[in-house]
């Protein structure tokens, strides 16, 4: 029988939420991190969410099925060694400082978070600020030729990553060039 997936999502002020199935070399992995601690009533356990847990925790439970909130995605490429810790937490924190501040929801903030994850992981953990308008226009480009995402997933991505450097990274977008779009579904008039 297979066991229950071990889930990982953001919590409130820095903190990772782990719920994890009860065997007791699962407790005494998680007791290994630093700053753990076990909530009884909601029956999960929060760690701070910081450069050496966010590469230490998906490494705690090796052949264990680990399912992570899409915010957190880039964890997945951390595990593969693609993207550096430290710039990931601190560009997630700015990104989630300014939509904090600006009270977008809960939600905005998981999706944002998710696509400046896939960012960073597309352009190899490349930091940010030495990225420009071609490096955005290709990754919209690749989600529109390569990955055939629909026109709203490309403008939720384009949405995301003019956010990001406007807000968090205080840098004007320019001009994005020929940026390949998506295709908007073909409507076909009904007559009835």
């Amino acid at each position: 029988m297979p066991s229950a997936p071990i889930r990982v999502r953001p919590g409130e002020d820095g903190q990772l939420i782990v719920q994890l199935p009860y065997p007791p070399d699962h407790v005494a992995k998680i007791k290994t991190v630093a700053g753990r601690r076990w909530h009884a009533r909601e029956r999960h356990w929060t760690v701070p969410q910081d450069n050496e847990t966010l590469g230490t925790l998906p490494r705690l439970f090796p052949g264990k099925p680990v399912d992570v909130d899409p915010a957190l995605g880039a964890v997945r490429a951390l595990d593969n060694g693609n993207l550096p810790p430290t710039m990931l937490v601190s560009v997630q924190a700015g990104l989630r400082t300014a939509l904090k501040a600006r009270h977008y929801s809960r939600k905005t903030e998981q999706a944002y978070g998710h696509w400046v994850a896939r960012f960073l992981s597309f352009h190899q953990g490349r930091p940010p600020a030495e990225m420009a308008e071609p490096d955005i226009n290709r990754l919209l480009t690749h989600l529109a030729v390569k990955e055939k995402v629909s026109a709203s997933t490309q403008n939720q991505a384009l949405a995301t990553l003019l956010f990001l450097y406007r807000h968090a990274i205080g840098h004007d977008v320019d001009d994005l060039g020929e940026v390949i779009r998506a295709r908007k579904p073909e409507r076909r008039r009904q007559v009835s």
